[in-house]
């Protein structure tokens, strides 16, 4: 299970609020997050589709905690869901989060009645859509899947996945014509999917296109994303081209991978609920929680949310750089500090967790402790200069080293030669007694932004009192 899986079922504003909240400490940390929700597992998938055959919950949302066994990670995550009924029950974001939750975590069920409340409440949510189309998909219900991908794909027309899910559920509803031409405009807008040209390959060999339905293959071969479905789909389409030897080649291939897929599709089984599986999940359920109270404007609810997420998983990453970022906010740098240090350790070679810590240290005035996090970072990533503009930002900050600052603040200039770093460099040389550098780095300011009225400014005085005796 991949880092923060509920991540395209979260509400947009809360992605865009979280993204600039890492800004705030980590200006370039990756973005590893967090897609959609965790597939449940294949038992829980099949005996579930059966039951939605037989009947589809059409009644309010309800607590579930009662429903797994006390002192469990599942007690604790349908307790967050819980509570989020209980203090959103009329906000439709919130209401399709919990029902992306709720299906990572197997209640089927509730995940329905959760979407469908949402969409009482908004009938163009894209997500809550998403959510039961995929469902009927997995149940064998083509029409109604159908019905919901086309209205996720009209709400959000911009994502990927509605309009894939509608190509998928109109090819196994057995409409390949509508299909085909559903996954071919999905393939010009997106061409690297290649759950996309599987599907349109299998379309193709569906409306007697096998020359088409290769060239989808090929592609997929060509990206290195091939799987046995790839080359069944390339040994299916040689045999209608006639070419029996080289859909032979492809008929070995597609036996080989199988057997590798079946074994690794046993572990996949196995791992879903193992520790450390559960671990992620339950603090990828506090993450998308933590979520909704932030865009609520909760502050005190999202930290208890981020610290939860922390403590449930020992190696999660972001519900610590939300953490440490909000408790700066608040003043909790004590606080702060200790959650970017968990990250060091989590990802030692990762500069941005350092410079975080130096950044927090420096609000501390722990200026050995600043500047030790910040050479640590420069010397993980070398080649940014943005590590030496803090550092030297530091040494001045400190009064202690006003010329290391100012060797500092050439190499960022060097690296990065912005008016932001000329502006440091004639405050170090000002500093250390290099008045015609400091003139000299201003001057190359006012250069590279001549309308700046206060590098002018600056420049005006520096030149002013070189003159004076």
């Amino acid at each position: 299970m991949t880092q923060g899986a509920f991540c395209q079922e979260s509400p947009e504003c809360n992605r865009t609020r979280q993204a600039a909240s890492r800004r705030f400490l980590w200006p370039r940390a990756p973005r590893s997050w967090i897609a959609a929700g965790v597939a449940i597992s294949i038992l829980g998938g099949v005996v579930w589709a059966w039951r939605y055959a037989r009947s589809t919950p059409a009644d309010a949302p309800r607590p579930v905690a009662s429903l797994a066994a006390e002192n469990t990670a599942q007690r604790e995550a349908f307790a967050v869901c819980d509570r989020l009924l209980e203090d959103f029950p009329h906000d439709a974001d919130a209401l399709a989060l919990r029902g992306a939750l709720l299906s990572a975590w197997g209640q089927m069920d509730e995940a329905l009645r959760s979407w469908e409340a949402c969409l009482r409440l908004d009938p163009a949510h894209a997500a809550a859509c998403d959510g039961i189309g995929k469902t009927a998909l997995r149940a064998g219900d083509f029409e109604k899947a159908a019905s919901m991908y086309r209205r996720a794909v009209a709400a959000a027309p911009g994502k990927a996945e509605p309009s894939l899910g509608l190509g998928k559920a109109l090819l196994e509803g057995g409409q390949p014509d509508q299909a085909a031409s559903v996954l071919e405009s999905h393939v010009a807008r997106w061409p690297d999917s290649a759950e996309a040209l599987h599907l349109l390959g299998e379309a193709y060999l569906a409306v007697r296109r096998p020359g088409d339905a290769k060239k989808c293959f090929d592609r997929v071969v060509q990206a290195r994303a091939a799987s046995s479905r790839t080359y069944y789909g390339l040994m299916t389409a040689c045999r209608r081209l006639g070419d029996t030897d080289l859909a032979r080649r492809y008929e070995d291939e597609f036996r080989r991978r199988k057997e590798q897929e079946r074994t690794l599709a046993v572990a996949d089984r196995r791992d879903h609920w193992d520790e450390r599986s559960v671990e992620r999940r339950l603090a990828d359920t506090y993450l998308a929680a933590a979520g909704v109270y932030q865009s609520h404007g909760d502050a005190a609810q999202a930290i208890a949310c981020w610290r939860q997420a922390a403590a449930a998983d020992r190696t999660h990453l972001e519900s610590r750089q939300l953490l440490a970022m909000a408790l700066a906010q608040t003043g909790a740098l004590d606080e702060a500090i200790r959650a970017t240090e968990e990250l060091q350790r989590i990802e030692p070679q990762n500069p941005q967790h350092w410079l975080a810590a130096g950044r927090l240290h420096a609000q501390r005035k722990r200026w050995d402790a600043a500047e030790a996090s910040l050479r640590k970072a420069v010397e993980l990533a070398p080649r940014q200069g943005e590590l030496r503009t803090w550092l030297a930002v530091v040494c001045l900050q400190s009064g202690r080293n006003p010329r290391e600052a100012a060797r500092l603040a050439r190499a960022a200039v060097d690296v990065a030669p912005t008016v932001q770093n000329y502006c440091l460099l004639s405050e170090a040389c000002s500093q250390s007694g290099d008045r015609a550098g400091a003139i000299e780095a201003l001057r190359r300011a006012r250069e590279l932004d001549p309308g700046n009225l206060a590098v002018q400014e600056a420049y005006r005085r520096l030149q002013e009192a070189s003159t004076r005796p």
